[in-house]
């Protein structure tokens, strides 16, 4: 069985089609019949596809924090269902991903539509879908993607009692009770990725790709590093626009991306840092390396100039983050909201 998954909203459709359309020995797209019987005839249209193969955006919900639709209920119509049909099912799921939306079942055998919105005035069933509930869960693709979401109804031959039934377990549990089943398939488009405007950031302590000075460096490992551990000082160029607020990182490329310092939700207003400004007024410290919520600075275990990169972010919303949130979750926080980045290299090598 098809796996679906629904991102914003490009659709393009393929339905079963009647049996006339199609070659004498082909089989309508979209169909599937029990074994041995005559190829059926059963077919499914929605009317939430348009002729380009949109599919209508209010069916995007707020499954997930990227996404902000109402997440209503996709309208579809069958017809010509195959003699013996006692009752209908309805899968909806990703295939570019294996993730199932929706799966309700025991609809009663007169029913041939069920209304934008109105799923739950089915009378059905509802299956476990993909995120462990017994409810439906709206299509919420993520930002910049292209999902195929199909949606299938089959036709059985009687109902069945399975409470809990996954959704993914309707073909192999109604087995050859399952007399035709048809789909209505899609591509749904999440969000465009934000422009991301390049930002000018710059240093009074040092400039792009020279040494950093000892002020910055840390005092640590018995006198290894002998430094202030003083934060570099930093200015950077607003986003045309404005920001909502920014970010600042800082890790040691020559050491596995070792974060030193990371803050988020630096004000909207802000266009620097101070030197020996670690935790900025309104911003919240992350957790560097060696999981403490503070600025540290340089101390290269040896081998040479270390490089150390420091980025700022813009972003167009402040994110949910609170003290010691790790880099990782940064980066997925800001999944989406990067708006502008600026960069910053500098070298530095163990005093000793």
């Amino acid at each position: 069985m098809p796996t679906l998954r629904l991102k914003a909203l490009s659709i393009s459709v393929f339905a079963a089609t009647a049996l006339s359309s199609c070659a004498p020995d082909e089989q309508p797209s979209g169909q599937t019949e029990a074994s041995g019987a005559p190829v059926s005839t059963f077919s499914v249209t929605s009317s939430d596809l348009s002729p380009d193969g949109t599919l209508n955006p209010t069916i995007i919900g707020a499954a997930l924090y990227w996404c902000d639709g109402p997440g209503e209920s996709i309208a579809l119509e069958w017809t010509e269902p195959p003699a013996g049909t006692e009752s209908f099912a309805i899968v909806m799921e990703n295939e570019t991903r294996p993730f199932y939306y929706w799966g309700a079942y025991d609809i009663d055998g007169e029913i041939r539509e069920v209304k934008h919105g109105e799923a739950e005035s089915l009378g059905a069933v509802t299956a476990v879908a993909s995120m462990g509930g017994r409810s439906r869960i709206s299509p919420c693709p993520e930002v910049g993607e292209t999902h195929t979401i199909a949606t299938t109804v089959y036709a059985l031959s009687s109902k069945f009692d399975q409470e809990g039934l996954g959704t993914g377990q309707l073909e192999d549990v109604a087995g050859d009770t399952i007399l035709a089943s048809a789909t209505v398939r899609g591509t749904v488009a999440g969000d465009p990725e934000p422009e991301v405007e390049d930002l000018n950031l710059s240093s009074i302590d040092f400039s792009d790709g020279a040494m950093i000075p000892d002020a910055v460096t840390a005092h640590a490992f018995g006198g290894a590093c002998t430094g202030e551990n003083r934060n570099p000082e930093f200015s950077w160029d607003q986003v045309p626009g404005g920001a909502a607020s920014y970010a600042l990182t800082m890790r040691d490329s020559s050491h596995n991306d070792f974060v030193h310092w990371i803050l988020a939700n630096i004000p909207a207003d802000s266009t620097g840092i101070a030197a020996g400004e670690p935790s900025p007024e309104g911003s919240v410290t992350g957790r560097n390396g060696l999981s403490h919520s503070e600025y540290m600075g340089p101390c290269p275990l040896g081998g040479g100039d270390h490089e150390y990169v420091f980025e700022v972010w813009a972003l167009d919303e402040e994110l949910a983050l609170e003290t010691s949130f790790t880099y990782d979750q940064l980066v997925d926080a800001a999944e989406g909201h990067v708006i502008g980045k600026g960069k910053l290299m500098g070298l530095r090598a163990r005093d000793s």
